[in-house]
This record gives C-alpha cells, sequence and structure tokens, in this order.
C-alpha cells in the first residue's frame, strides 16, 4: 500500500514540473541595477518590477544582452520564454536557432547562480563571461582564476549540462519588440505553472489516492 501510495505521488510531482508553462507577457520595470560595476558597466544582478502581476512583485534579473540598454525607471512590455521551452521569441533563438540558443541560456542561467557568492571582482568576471557566450566581441575581463571571464566561460562550457540545476525554472525576459531594436534581454527565475493537461494528471492522480484509500478501509474492516 505504501509502496502504491508513493507510486502515485511521485507521479504528481513529476506532472507538476514535466512541461515548461508557455510562453507569456509581461510588463517589466527596472528598478536598479545593483551597486556592482565592472569597466564602467553595472554588472547585476538588477531588479524590476513585473508591473502586469498583482503586486508588482520585486524580482532579480541578470543581464545577457551587451548590444542593448535599459535604464532605471524605464518600462516595457516582455516575452517569458521558458529556457527549456519555445525560444522562438528570444533574441538567442532568431539568430542561432532554438537548439544552440538553448545551450547558451543553459550555460548563462548556470552562471547565474555564483553571483549570490561572488565578490564584485568575480560578478564583473561572470557577467562578461554571459556576454561573451552570446557576443564574440563583448568586453573580456581578464586577470586570473576566478578573477577573469575566461575562467567562468570555461566553467558554464563544461559544467552547465551536469551541474544537477533545472533549467525549466529560468526564463528569458525578451522585449516585445527587440527585433526593432528594443530594451536589453534578460534572464530570470520563474515559479513553473503546471499547464491544463498537467492538471489532469493531478486529478488523475488524486482520484487513484482516493481509491487506494477506499480499498484499505474495505480491506481493514473485512
Amino acid at each position: 500500500m505504501k509502496t502504491a501510495f508513493r507510486a502515485v505521488l511521485a507521479g504528481l510531482v513529476l506532472a507538476a514540473v514535466a512541461s515548461p508553462a508557455a510562453a507569456q507577457t509581461e510588463t517589466i520595470k527596472l528598478t536598479s541595477t545593483g551597486s556592482k560595476t565592472w569597466n564602467g558597466y553595472y554588472v547585476g544582478p538588477y531588479q524590476a518590477q513585473v508591473i502586469s502581476q498583482p503586486g508588482s512583485p520585486t524580482i532579480d534579473i541578470y543581464c545577457v544582452d551587451f548590444q542593448h540598454t535599459v535604464s532605471v525607471g524605464q518600462q516595457w512590455d516582455a516575452t517569458y520564454s521558458n529556457v527549456m521551452g519555445d525560444l522562438s521569441n528570444t533574441r538567442a533563438g532568431l539568430a542561432y536557432g532554438e537548439t544552440t540558443a538553448r545551450t547558451m541560456y543553459q550555460q548563462a542561467a548556470y552562471l547565474t547562480t555564483f553571483y549570490a557568492t561572488a565578490n564584485s571582482s568575480q560578478t564583473g568576471a561572470i557577467n562578461s563571461a554571459i556576454w561573451n557566450i552570446f557576443y564574440t566581441g563583448a568586453p573580456d575581463k581578464g586577470g586570473s582564476g576566478a578573477n577573469s571571464s575566461s575562467y567562468w566561460l570555461t566553467q558554464a562550457q563544461n559544467n552547465y549540462a551536469t551541474a544537477g540545476i533545472d533549467y525549466r525554472t529560468f526564463a528569458v525576459v525578451t522585449d516585445v519588440k527587440f527585433e526593432l531594436g528594443g530594451k536589453q534581454e534578460f534572464l530570470t527565475t520563474v515559479t513553473a505553472t503546471p499547464e491544463p493537461s498537467t492538471y489532469l494528471m493531478m486529478a488523475s492522480g488524486l482520484i487513484g489516492l482516493a481509491g487506494l484509500g477506499y480499498r484499505r478501509r474495505r480491506s481493514e474492516q473485512s
């Protein structure tokens, strides 16, 4: 009985994260570029408000785009594209195709996980490495070890696929007008939202649990 229960529960958990949520459009407002800088550039993480959501929650966003700009206080409409979903609405997806773009965004997402523990010099190196994933002409931070962008670029290329990171929890935030230039592109973390088919699977699982409980009670009574 316990084994059956665990199997059904495992199915519910898997269903809840099995598919990335469909792309959605949100209104974003940049509220802060943070205080860490390198070579005259703010290297984040930046903060933004999701104006289109109730309460305008504040989120951390990480710049993956060296060729475009956005200023504190600016507001724009952006498409959230799950890193493991459809990337046709992203800059890299348009430029390189979905397969290559997915690898690029995964490597960038891998590097963002080091921001929390990096010092200012390392943060500059990390953001420089992210820019160089997408643009070979982006500034390259010299130095040695973890203070150099080449170190972090190599770390991303060698380890992103085996780091155990669920890249479905990352989304690319792309200006809906990006093909006309538009604002910078960013990465952010997201909370997975089950699709309609997932809710159906979860409902089926709950019905199964109810049936298991009923049979167990009948068995105990007999």
